[in-house]
C-alpha cells in the first residue's frame, strides 16, 4: 500500500490532484496518443484551481482580520465575559473579566467561577444559575467579589446557551463593574441621611419659633385690634375729610413738596382752574406740561410761578388774607382771598402746603360798585353844598 500524502498547504493540494489527474490518464494518453490536447485540458484546470485559490486566500485575509478586530473588541470591552460549564467551572473569559476578578486570563481558566464571589454572596448567585437553567432565560443578581483590595460590587447576568438538540451546552456569563456606582449611591444616601438630620433639626428649631410667635401673636391681638380700631377710625376721619373738602365752598389746594411742584386740590378747586380733577395744577412746570387754562394777576400785574401763593408757602412761608384774580382766556376775571400754611416733615423742613382760597368775586364787584357809589354821593353833596352856598347867597342878596 503506497503511504498516504496529507497536504500542508492549498498549493500542495493542488500539486497532489494535478499528479492524480496526470496519472490516472497516463493510461488514456497512451490510447489516444493526444498529448497536446490534453495538457491543454490541464492548464485551463490549473488555471481555474489556482484562480479560486487566490480567491480562498482573499477571503482567509479578510476573515483573520476581522477575528482580529472581533476579538480586540471582546478583550477590551468594559464587559467581562464568561463560559462555564454546568458546575460553574470556568472555560474562557477576556481581559477584562480576569481584570474585574483581580487576576489574569491564564490563571482563571478551570477555576470554579464561585471561589471569586464573596462567601455571603454565593447562596444569591447559585440561585440566579438555578433560576436561569430552569426558566431557559437571562437572570441577573448583584455581589460582591473576592479577589481585590477594595471591595468590588458586580452585576452579573447569566444566559443558558443550549444546542441544536436542547442539550445544555455551557453558561454564559456577562459581568459588569458597578463598584463606582454603588460607591455613589451609598456617598448619596449618607449624604440624604445627614440632610435628613440637619432638616429634622431644623424642624424642631421651627417649631420652637413657632411656638414662641404664636404667644407673641395672642398677646398682640389686642393690639392688633386696637390697631383695627384706630384704622377704621383715621378711615372715617379721611372720609369724612373728603366730604368737607368736596362740600367746602372755597378751593382747596394741597402742595407735595417743597417747590410746588405737584399741585392737587378739591373738586371746586379744579372747576375754578378749568382742568380735569386728579390733574397737576401746578404752574411751576415746564411749558407744555403746566396748565394753560389761567393767569394768575395781582393789581394788574402777573406773578411769577415761584411768587405765587402756594410756592411761597411749599417754601416754607405762611400766607394771609392774599388777594389775587385768576384771569381767564376769555377774559373773564375771578377774584380770590385766601391763606396759605407749610407743612413739614419730621426734620421740621418744608414739604409741602394747604392753602384755602375763597371766590370773593362778587364781594370784590360790591365794593367797586360801592366805592363808585360813595364817589358818586360825594360828587352829589358837594354840588348840593354849591347849591346851597348860591342860594343862601341869593336870599342874603335885597331885592
Amino acid at each position: 500500500m503506497e503511504r498516504q500524502i496529507y497536504p500542508e498547504s492549498i498549493e500542495d493540494k493542488l500539486y497532489l490532484e494535478t499528479n492524480c489527474s496526470l496519472n490516472g490518464n497516463n493510461e488514456k494518453l497512451s490510447q489516444t496518443n493526444d498529448l497536446q490536447e490534453f495538457i491543454h485540458e490541464m492548464k485551463i484546470q490549473y488555471n481555474d484551481l489556482e484562480t479560486e485559490n487566490k480567491e480562498l486566500k482573499s477571503s482567509l485575509l479578510e476573515s483573520e482580520q476581522s477575528r482580529s478586530k472581533y476579538y480586540d473588541l471582546y478583550q477590551t470591552t468594559p464587559t467581562g465575559y464568561f463560559s462555564l460549564t454546568e458546575n460553574g467551572i470556568i472555560n474562557t473569559t477576556n481581559n477584562t473579566g480576569a481584570s474585574i476578578l483581580g487576576t489574569d486570563p491564564d490563571n482563571i481558566v478551570d477555576n470554579n467561577f464561585i471561589n471569586y464571589i464573596a462567601l455571603n454572596y454565593r447562596n444569591i448567585f447559585n440561585k440566579t444559575i438555578v433560576k436561569s437553567l430552569k426558566f431557559d432565560e437571562s437572570q441577573s443578581c448583584i455581589v460582591k467579589l473576592n479577589g481585590n483590595e477594595d471591595d468590588v460590587c458586580a452585576d452579573i447576568r447569566v444566559t443558558p446557551i443550549f444546542d441544536d438538540k436542547n442539550k445544555f451546552n455551557e453558561f454564559r456569563v456577562y459581568l459588569t463593574d458597578i463598584t463606582k456606582y454603588k460607591n455613589s449611591e451609598l456617598e448619596l444616601r449618607t449624604k440624604y441621611e445627614e440632610l435628613l438630620e440637619k432638616m429634622n433639626d431644623r424642624a424642631e428649631k421651627l417649631l420652637k419659633v413657632n411656638e414662641k410667635l404664636e404667644k407673641k401673636i395672642d398677646e398682640n391681638k389686642i393690639s392688633d385690634q386696637k390697631l383695627r380700631a384706630s384704622e377704621k377710625r383715621e378711615q372715617t376721619r379721611s372720609e369724612e375729610f373728603a366730604r368737607v373738602l368736596y362740600a367746602v365752598p372755597a378751593a382747596v389746594w394741597i402742595s407735595h413738596d417743597n417747590k410746588g411742584l405737584w399741585i392737587t386740590g378739591n373738586q371746586l378747586s379744579y372747576e375754578f382752574l378749568g382742568i380735569e380733577p386728579g390733574e397737576n395744577a401746578s404752574k411751576s412746570l415746564p411749558p407744555g406740561e403746566r396748565p394753560e387754562t389761567f393767569k394768575i394777576f395781582k393789581d394788574g400785574i402777573e406773578i411769577p410761578a415761584e411768587e405765587m401763593p402756594i410756592q411761597l408757602s411749599s417754601a416754607g412761608k405762611e400766607i394771609c388774607n392774599f388777594e389775587f384774580d385768576f384771569v381767564y382766556p376769555n377774559n373773564n376775571v375771578r377774584h380770590m382771598m385766601g391763606n396759605a400754611t407749610p407743612l413739614y416733615n419730621e426734620n421740621g423742613e418744608p414739604r409741602g402746603s394747604v392753602s384755602v382760597f375763597m371766590d370773593v368775586t362778587k364781594n370784590k364787584n360790591a365794593e367797586i360798585k360801592m366805592e363808585k357809589l360813595v364817589k358818586e354821593l360825594a360828587r352829589s353833596n358837594k354840588e348840593l353844598k354849591q347849591f346851597a352856598y348860591v342860594t343862601s347867597h341869593d336870599l342874603k342878596e335885597p331885592l
